[in-house]
């Protein structure tokens, strides 16, 4: 996904920060749903963003009773709105302009 996004990235030149841990166990998920989900995420976090802002993608264990492992995107746009975060997960909401890419927030 950061190779596909990686134009973007370096146009708005974002800061990209990766801290990705290698030993972590493998895990049972649908892999074609989980790289939608991180490409949603990470063009988020590039168009709301501001210029010059930076972008976080850290992977570790997850210390929450059961295990498993944790995947994280942050950035430092503004955040959500309170006004529009009971909308997030409803399908094709969107707050772009008409026009630009969709399919995320």
């Amino acid at each position: 996904m950061l190779l596909l996004l990686q134009h973007r990235t370096s146009r708005l030149k974002h800061n990209l920060v990766l801290d990705l841990n290698r030993d972590l166990p493998k895990v049972h998920a649908d892999a074609g749903s989980l790289r939608q989900l991180l490409m949603n995420l990470l063009l988020n976090a590039i168009f709301f963003t501001p210029e010059g802002g930076s972008i976080s993608l850290t992977t570790g264990p997850d210390r929450e009773p059961g295990g498993g492992i944790r995947l994280t995107v942050q950035d430092t746009g503004g955040g959500i709105p309170a006004e529009i975060i009971g909308k997030v997960f409803d399908p094709f909401f969107t707050t772009k302009p008409v026009g630009e890419e969709q399919g995320s927030v």
